[in-house]
């Protein structure tokens, strides 16, 4: 199953609330959208995209709140057979054209954690990589991956080998949690531009 969702051919109207609902066949297990046009008022008008469980609960789990005139490069994605919500909101000035989006279900079963959406993805692997790549990270993006030892290590090192953030406004951030429990997380830095930063960054103590 595949089609388009658009708030064309005219500009959207001020003050619009605009929704559209993909539910997935019996079969279809995830949906994807991706952006072919783009333009919004930035950072008045938006395109969000929440995740609808289907527990029946009704809460809509944000995914990605897009502004401005740059057709994202992000695939966006619900999966376990959730619903995607696509809403567009603007405010009672200044408009533009919208969006043009594809959008397909698919039914293959994919439950991998992803890591922008709820509490992001926790890794046990002694060694890998960490990426939120292959495409740009998203506006408003907030994505999280917890390194967890092995109950044999004791430390976690990690090294960066490429590095784009927009200098002082998006940044990455490491932290240490301890192994108490408390949840407090330990700031260890603090990172935005775009060179590769040369430290290796390291917790300790089974942390």
């Amino acid at each position: 199953d595949h089609g388009n969702l658009t708030n064309g051919p005219e500009f959207y109207p001020n003050n619009a609330y605009c929704t559209w609902v993909i539910v997935p066949s019996n079969s279809a297990h995830s949906i994807h959208l991706r952006f072919t046009a783009f333009d919004m008022e930035e950072y008045y008008d938006y395109v969000q995209i929440f995740s609808e469980p289907t527990n029946g609960s009704g809460t809509l789990q944000l995914i990605a709140s897009l502004t401005g005139s740059r057709i994202p490069t992000a695939t966006f994605s619900v999966d376990g057979g959730d619903s995607m919500v696509v809403r567009l909101t603007s405010d009672g000035l200044f408009n533009g054209a919208g969006f043009v989006a594809n959008y397909e279900t698919r039914t293959e079963v994919d439950f991998s954690p992803r890591p922008c959406v709820g509490e992001g993805v926790t890794l046990t692997a002694d060694h890998g990589n960490l990426t939120n790549g292959p495409e740009f990270y998203p506006n408003n993006a907030y994505c999280t991956w917890v390194i967890v030892p092995s109950n044999s290590a004791h430390s976690i090192h990690l090294r960066f080998t490429a590095f784009d953030m927009e200098e002082y406004y998006d940044y990455v951030q490491i932290f240490s949690e301890p192994t108490n429990g408390s949840g407090t997380l330990q700031p260890v830095a603090t990172l935005t531009g775009s060179r590769i930063p040369t430290a290796i960054f390291s917790v300790d103590g089974g942390d």
